[in-house]
This record gives structure tokens, sequence and C-alpha cells, in this order.
């Protein structure tokens, strides 16, 4: 569901509306005494997160969407580890997700869509989805022509996620252009941002 401004909102709502639900037809788990807390995270991993993010890497989410999915998370990070609201715990979210061993939702988004850039850039010449993206037969991004309108220019998936992409490769564009031509390029760059974004926690 994307708006006519290229906006996904409303489609960020409905699978926190289906993740909220699944996580409560769950309930019998979360609070379930036989299982350990890493079994039942194993399960809100595979049965909630999965869903929640597969295949919204093709999206753009501005910071009040991410921060949605982040919010969520903890919420439910809380309820697993049995941690009360920070107002009664005097817990925050960030030592949530460390006790639960943890990224934030928008950073495990990060992580795909920077992982889905690579896969992109190894297309053949021929790949719509490439050309979108890429010029031909290079690893610079295509320039789109036609004139700006006023304003403070719209951050868009493209220039997002090459950012970060440029950050995993150390800033060195030359170095995640080598990469890109390496034969076994997905694999280097998946190890590259499991470093990059592990270091970064």
């Amino acid at each position: 569901m994307i708006t006519a401004d290229g906006q996904c909102t409303s489609a960020v709502v409905a699978r926190l509306g289906e993740a909220r639900a699944s996580f409560t037809k769950l309930e019998a788990i979360w609070k379930h005494s036989a299982l350990s807390k890493s079994r039942k995270l194993e399960v809100y991993k595979a049965c909630i997160v999965s869903k929640l993010l597969f295949g919204l890497e093709i999206h753009f989410l501005r910071k009040h969407e991410r921060d949605r999915l982040d919010a969520f998370h903890a919420r439910c990070l809380r309820k697993i580890l049995r941690i009360p609201h920070p107002m009664i715990s005097h817990v925050s979210n960030k030592l949530v997700l460390q006790a639960a061993g943890e990224q934030p939702l928008s950073t495990q988004l990060t992580m795909k869509q920077v992982i889905f850039f690579c896969k992109i850039a190894v297309l053949p010449d021929d790949s719509l989805l490439r050309q979108t993206v890429f010029q031909p037969s290079s690893f610079d991004l295509k320039m789109f022509a036609g004139k700006r309108r006023k304003g403070r220019p719209r951050v868009s998936w493209v220039t997002a996620v090459s950012a970060h992409a440029l950050l995993v490769a150390g800033g060195n564009s030359q170095h995640m252009q080598d990469i890109f031509r390496n034969p076994t390029a997905l694999h280097l760059w998946k190890q590259a941002v499991k470093l990059h974004f592990s270091q970064s926690m």
C-alpha cells in the first residue's frame, strides 16, 4: 500500500496491526513458565519479527515510522522478559534490547536494505530493477533528469541506503565497488554488514 506521494505509512500501520494481533495470539507462549526466555525469543523472531519485516526493505521509512517499529519491538521484548513499563521499572528500552541481545527493528531493517542494495548492484545490466538504481555497466547511482521542485529535497530510498552502504565499506566507495565486482560479492557484503552493525551496537 503506497500513497500517491510515494509514502508507505499505511503499509507500516497495517503490518504493525497484524504483528500485534499475532503477538497477542501467542500469549500462552509468552506466559509459559516451562519455556526459557531464549526459546521465547526464538519464537518471537521467527513468528513476529520475520513476518513484520518481510519485504519491507524495498520501502523508505521516515523517522516516525522507524520509531514505531522500534517501540513495538521494545514492548514485545518487555512482555517476553517480564520487564514492566519504564515508568515503573526505570529500565530503558536500550537496556531491554541489551538484555534480549537484540537490535532495534529499524537497525535490522537497515541491514536488510543494505544487503538488498548489493543484490541490486550485482544484477545484470538488462535488469529493470538495476536500471532504476545504477547507471549501465557501473556502480554509480542513476541521476534522474528534470527540474527539481523548490524546497528541501526529499530523501529517497536510493540516497539513504547508498549512504549506509558507503558506511559499511568504511567510507570508501572504491572498496565497496571492489566487493560488488567479486564473484562472491553477496557473501562478502553480508559479512561486512554484520560486522559494521555489530560494532555500532
